[in-house]
C-alpha cells in the first residue's frame, strides 16, 4: 500500500494490522517516487481481535 494513503493505513490499523516496514521510493508513478508500506497481522492476533469472524472462516460452529 502507498505510504501516503492515510485512510488505507488507518483502516488496516483499526483491523489490527501492524507496520512491518517501508520500502522507500519503491514505485515511480506520475512523475514522482512513492514509498510502500508493509503491514501484517498474525493469526493469533486476528483470532483475538475478531473471534466471530475467525469462527466463520475456520468453520467452527460457535465461539466460546
Amino acid at each position: 500500500m502507498f505510504a501516503d494513503n492515510a485512510r488505507a493505513v488507518r483502516c488496516y490499523e483499526k483491523c489490527g494490522f501492524v507496520h512491518e516496514g517501508c520500502r522507500r521510493e519503491a514505485i515511480y508513478k506520475h512523475g514522482r517516487y512513492h514509498d510502500l508500506l508493509g503491514m501484517s497481522i498474525l493469526r493469533r492476533e486476528f483470532q483475538a481481535k475478531w473471534p466471530e469472524r475467525w469462527a466463520k472462516l475456520s468453520g467452527v460452529a460457535s465461539v466460546q
